[in-house]
């Protein structure tokens, strides 16, 4: 099968096609073929040694496909089902072994594109404003990098909880695509200061969450825009990892909450699996959110779609196909 196969840290160039044995099936686990992988920030963390893996190493940790093979199983799957899983290395490959615990049945009101666009990105958004800060009327937040993959689902479901949502871009055509879905207090950050356009939005006042997938650029001036008891929620790293906190300056301004979530830890056990991803689904099929700008790339232009994703100029969700 071909599979792009990483034995050590590699630039964008270095995601090339090899051909692998197939892998072979085991008790307890599916054989799925593939039909389009997520591609997420993550990937280019273990592309480039920025995360630890073991190699050789098959990137990408999310995919939708059809069921080739598959074990005896208490879900109730069954070989020629749709398939979608994700938080399992191994994505970029034609064909992945799968444990049939982390396998979720696409409904059939759900393409496999849709499915492989909404799935990762999609449950980081439920956990962030469902779980990790819920939303409720009467709460404030700003989301960092709305445009991108998250940022559009999540700024989507915030709105829909009756918060009142703040979000920044880096470009005009950005906030044209975020006022298309109702967000209106919109921030360019490459035009302003996200702190003082803040403040000068609210009249000074200050919000009780931060979403924050940038890291290092956006960290400490997120910060200053929180409320006493504020909530700083930091779900990745994209400008790099922020810089060591002193746990003091939380203290200093105003008693604030800094929480490093992963999905992986809001998907913990097979209840709550089936339990988000049914809701997520749920919400997609009521039209709480909309998937927007999915851009596919053949499997062998993976090197250019991690440099679309690394330059921060893309917008929704990047799909490599099979």
């Amino acid at each position: 099968m071909k599979a792009i196969v990483l034995n050590s840290p590699v630039p964008p160039e270095g995601l090339i096609i090899s051909d692998i044995p197939k892998p072979v099936i085991s008790d307890g686990y599916a054989i799925v073929r593939n039909e389009y992988a997520g591609i997420n920030y993550i990937d280019t963390y273990h592309r480039s040694g920025q995360y630890n893996v073991n190699y050789p190493f098959i990137p990408g940790k999310e995919a939708a496909g059809v069921i080739d093979d598959i074990t005896d199983n208490p879900y109730g799957l069954r070989k020629g089902d749709r398939v979608v899983y994700a938080g399992i290395p191994g994505a970029y490959a034609e064909f992945s072994k799968v444990h049939t615990k982390d396998l979720v049945r696409i409904p059939d009101f759900i393409s496999s594109s849709d499915a492989a666009a909404m799935f990762l990105q999609g449950m980081t958004a439920h956990y962030l404003c469902y779980s990790a800060f819920p939303l409720s009327p009467g709460k404030s937040c700003l989301i960092h990098a709305g445009a991108g993959g998250v940022g559009l689902i999540l700024n989507q479901m915030a709105l829909a909880l009756g918060a009142e949502v703040y979000t920044t871009v880096s470009t005009e055509l950005k906030a044209d695509l975020l006022k298309s879905l109702g967000v209106k207090n919109i921030i360019n950050y490459e035009k302003n200061d996200f702190v003082a356009e803040l403040m000068n939005m609210t009249g000074g006042k200050k919000l009780d969450v931060v979403y924050d997938s940038v890291g290092k650029s956006t960290f400490l001036k997120s910060l200053d825009c929180l409320n006493v008891r504020g909530w700083i929620v930091i779900f990745g790293q994209s400008s790099g990892a922020p810089d060591p906190v002193d746990p003091q300056l939380l203290n200093k301004k105003g008693s604030l909450i800094m929480t490093r979530p992963k999905l992986d830890d809001y998907i913990h056990t097979r209840e709550e699996l089936e339990s988000r991803s049914s809701a997520l689904f749920e919400l997609f099929h009521k039209g709480v959110f909309r998937l927007m700008n999915i851009a596919e790339y053949p499997i062998d232009k993976a090197p250019v779609a991690h440099k679309d994703l690394e330059s921060r100029g893309t917008m929704g969700k990047l799909l490599l196909k099979f």
